[in-house]
């Protein structure tokens, strides 16, 4: 499993943060790509992808504003081996979540803050992304998660929404977006909630994967 961290390194209090996030994942060997001054996500997150497409292996995506749990790479590795071959997504903002019995609901959405990726996920949506209209990009909202959207809908495979969340956005950081108050910045079940779950127990995450309900995208229907 690898880590990818975008840094917005032209926010001063991102240094902090991101100080923060490396502190809690300990020893886990992650790539931080910087963006030094404003960038669209179409930019950064084609940086990250095409970083992710010379992993040959899976790779999770983090916001440098996120909080994880303890053993974050054991609780990641453990997913992915419950899900093998899934996208998934990890910082989980359906209210529905609330309600879920099992460990996993499907949706059309991916949430930036973190996501998983499979080996070769990201050589597929970079394909799909190639040959998509320049028109498409230039449009406002073609961020990387509508572009990633797209290409799950073009495939009809849902991403997967962990219960609970693994990754918390930190509200109280500026948003470097402007979405600052934004209702679906915030995870609906954060891990916290769970305190007896056994979060790096490949079997925990296996409850409900057979079948997770589907919820529609509040915002991309």
């Amino acid at each position: 499993m690898r880590v990818i961290i975008a840094h917005a390194a032209w926010l001063e209090d991102r240094k902090r943060t991101l100080g923060r996030l490396l502190e809690q994942l300990g020893n886990v060997d992650a790539t931080v790509l910087r963006s030094t001054r404003p960038e669209h996500a179409a930019i950064w997150a084609r940086r990250a992808w095409e970083t992710a497409e010379r992993y040959d292996d899976d790779t999770t995506i983090l916001n440098d504003d996120v909080i994880v749990p303890p053993d974050f790479l054991k609780v990641v590795t453990a997913m992915a081996s419950a899900a093998p071959g899934r996208s998934l997504s990890l910082h989980t903002g359906l209210p529905e979540a609330a309600r879920i019995r099992g460990r996993w609901l499907r949706s059309y959405w991916l949430s930036g803050p973190g996501y998983l990726l499979p080996k070769g996920e990201p050589t597929k949506m970079l394909d799909f992304w190639s040959k998509l209209p320049w028109s498409f990009n230039a449009r406002p909202g073609a961020n990387e998660d509508v572009i990633a959207i797209h290409h799950a809908w073009s495939k009809q495979e849902p991403f997967l929404h962990s219960v609970p969340a693994v990754v918390r956005h930190d509200t109280e950081t500026k948003s470097s977006l402007g979405y600052d108050g934004h209702k679906l910045r915030t995870s609906a079940v954060d891990w916290e909630r769970f305190p007896d779950a056994k979060l790096t127990d490949v079997d925990y995450w296996r409850e409900g994967i057979a079948a997770p309900p589907f919820v529609e995208n509040p915002w991309c229907k």
